[in-house]
């Protein structure tokens, strides 16, 4: 779940990772 909180906080490269 931290993985959320990164891209919330504007960490788009390593929210999208996750995301993927």
């Amino acid at each position: 779940m931290k993985k959320i909180n990164h891209w919330i906080n504007g960490k788009n490269v390593a929210g999208s990772d996750y995301f993927q």
